[in-house]
């Protein structure tokens, strides 16, 4: 009985170390997240967040080098028909502002840059650009104000960031 028992133990401990090590290797291959842009809305907190790779994948762009891969009129056109589907009671949407704005990386991590950020001083560093289109919806032929939660993230390959809540403000 007693070797009954030693040998189911070794293959069930086996099972157990493999099942971690699949557990542990999953968790080291997902995507590390970074935080493009987040907004206060009506006390909620809201932010932008996509993954290094998806970032990695859009064109690369150096400002005052060439135009940028997406032409700000795309861009403003993926706003307006992003809004539609955000604000559908809307008669229409209006552009309120447009930014270009860079995310950089050293190393093996990304950090969104803070206003004011030189250039220079993100030299070395990976950077990838992306726009944030602040919209209106129209109703009634004015802009509401009363809908709040109107940007836009945009990436260069021209794919849209989705907010997501990340908590209430108090």
């Amino acid at each position: 009985m007693t070797n009954c028992h030693v040998l189911l133990g070794r293959p069930i401990r086996f099972h157990i170390t493999l099942a971690l090590l699949v557990v542990a290797s999953g968790l080291l291959a997902a995507p590390a997240k970074i935080t493009l842009f987040s907004i206060n809305v009506q006390g909620e907190q809201f932010e932008y967040v996509t993954d290094i790779d998806t970032l990695m994948r859009t064109p690369d762009w150096t400002p005052g080098k060439q135009e940028p891969p997406l032409a700000v009129s795309d861009a403003c056109r993926i706003a307006v028909e992003a809004g539609k589907l955000r604000f559908q009671n809307a008669d229409g949407i209006a552009i309120e502002s447009v930014t270009l704005r860079p995310t950089a990386t050293r190393g093996d991590s990304f950090t969104g840059l803070a206003t004011g950020l030189a250039i220079n001083d993100i030299i070395n560093d990976i950077v990838r650009w992306h726009y944030e289109v602040a919209i209106l919806p129209i109703v009634g032929g004015k802009p509401s104000f009363a809908d709040l939660g109107g940007e836009i993230v945009i990436l260069m390959d021209g794919s849209i960031v989705e907010p997501t809540r990340t908590k209430a403000m108090q």
